[in-house]
């Protein structure tokens, strides 16, 4: 998915939708480097990872786990849904979610 589909898909917010992701991508670097992925193909596991889940997964204040690139390098595939919260809340108790993708 370019930008064009992506301002057509979220209109005004696009910006604010390629910010979070681009973001939450980042803290996947190492894993990405491990599987020999691009950061726009990071992008679209993150964004249809928010699309599929709740929680913490689609929430912009995750970043990738502490061991995601040993998992990427062990088993070969992104850890998109294994995420940490960079405000330390645990999900069950979270009061602070604010959506990758705004509604």
């Amino acid at each position: 998915m370019d930008v064009a589909e992506l301002q057509e898909q979220y209109g005004d917010n696009a910006d604010i939708v390629l910010s979070n992701v681009a973001v939450v991508a980042d803290s996947y670097t190492d894993a990405a480097l491990a599987l020999d992925l691009d950061q726009d193909a990071v992008e679209r596991a993150i964004l249809r990872a928010a699309r599929q889940y709740s929680g913490c997964v689609g929430c912009r204040y995750s970043r990738a786990s502490h061991n995601a690139d040993e998992y990427a390098r062990k088993r070969g595939a992104l850890p998109v849904t294994m995420r940490g919260c960079v405000l330390g809340l645990r999900q069950e108790t979270c009061s602070a979610f604010e959506p990758i993708i705004p509604d």
